[in-house]
């Protein structure tokens, strides 16, 4: 009685183990970041959401609209600050208004049935930076010619999902979602499927509602909600 009793026990953590992981995945967002923009971001009870600023910068102000139903801490880890947002009560949101030594970040916050793990932001100093070093670099330069687009995609949406993307296409390497641009901030995770995998995958998000995922597919899911998603089918990978 007490091996079997030991036996069960052990497979209920097992599966626990397995629940847990597999229940924790989530997205991770980088926003291209604006001064006049707003950002919105998912949160969950139960789960804390990691938001990252640029190296040097340090938090000097934050102010929330809904303090009582709302837990925020800040730390840093080596030059990166790190400002952590966790809910306390069910679809809720609320505004948070966060200053550093170098930018205003204003944010909206929803807490949802899922949560966005880690935002952080791209920056235009960064991108201009990059460009300088790669025109220095003694690679050579690919023609916009050279570059095949393949925009064969076929899109299908729950009943419950009241908008589709607008475009679809990549470039071989990446590829680029247009999304209605009233529906820019509905964000959602994106699992792609292997055969019977299913990887989450991070993305990052541009202000004209432009959604780059670094990789090709064959096959994607897009999930907002637990009714609500966009499963988007590489045509040419079907091939």
């Amino acid at each position: 009685m007490k091996k079997l009793c030991k036996a069960l026990l052990l497979s209920c953590l097992i599966v626990f183990s397995v629940q847990v992981k597999s229940y924790a995945e989530c997205a991770n967002v980088t926003f291209k970041y604006d001064p006049e923009s707003q950002y919105e971001i998912n949160t969950q009870i139960g789960y804390i959401t990691d938001v990252q600023f640029h190296a040097g910068e340090t938090i000097t102000f934050l102010s929330t609209g809904d303090s009582q139903r709302w837990m925020l801490d800040a730390t840093s880890v080596g030059d990166i600050q790190h400002l952590y947002i966790k809910p306390t009560a069910e679809e809720n949101s609320t505004n948070l208004i966060v200053n550093t030594n170098q930018r205003i970040y204003r944010l909206i916050l929803h807490s949802t049935k899922q949560y966005i793990s880690i935002v952080n932001w791209s920056y235009v100093e960064d991108v201009e930076n990059a460009k300088n070093d790669s025109t220095s670099s003694q690679e050579p330069k690919i023609s916009i010619k050279e570059i095949k687009y393949n925009d064969a995609y076929k899109i299908k949406r729950s009943k419950s999902k009241n908008w589709l993307p607008v475009k679809i296409y990549d470039d071989g390497i990446r590829t680029y979602i247009s999304v209605p641009r009233e529906s820019k901030n509905d964000l959602p995770t994106i699992h792609i499927l292997d055969g019977k995998k299913s990887n989450l995958v991070n993305y990052r998000i541009t202000n004209d509602g432009w959604f780059i995922i670094d990789r090709i597919f064959d096959k994607a899911i897009l999930s907002f909600t637990a009714n609500q998603s966009i499963t988007v089918t590489n045509l040419k990978g079907e091939q």
